[in-house]
């Protein structure tokens, strides 16, 4: 018997703190049973300009509208990236479901698609 696993079960509660730049929070982690983390998280499938280049400044500020520092959202741990960092995907509550965030950042140009950790 094959057991396909229910993609919900990887959803966590994110607090998100601070962002770093466009695509990196500082984020809160609640693991259940008392269990938490907290440190930087790279949001799943794109790239945003640094701050240092052309519109990191923007991507910043659009990443912080979209999910304004001291708001939870469900994320869903995907993978940890060649920083040792977790990327995580953001559901935003749309119909993209945990697309959302990188959906929106990409179609307002403050992103490119990324598939590197």
């Amino acid at each position: 018997m094959a057991i396909t696993p229910d993609p919900r079960l990887w959803a966590y509660p994110v607090a998100f703190k601070s962002w770093v730049d466009g695509d990196t929070a500082r984020i809160l982690l609640d693991l259940g049973l008392r269990t938490r983390w907290e440190g930087n998280a790279r949001i799943a499938g794109i790239n945003c300009p640094e701050l240092r280049d052309p519109g990191g400044y923007e991507a910043l500020k659009f990443a912080e509208q979209l999910v304004p520092p001291g708001t939870v959202r469900p994320c869903r741990s995907v993978a940890m990236d060649s920083f040792g960092r977790p990327l995580i995907a953001v559901d935003l509550g749309t119909e993209s479901g945990f697309d959302g965030f990188a959906n929106e950042m990409l179609t307002a140009g403050h992103a490119v698609p990324y598939e590197k950790g």
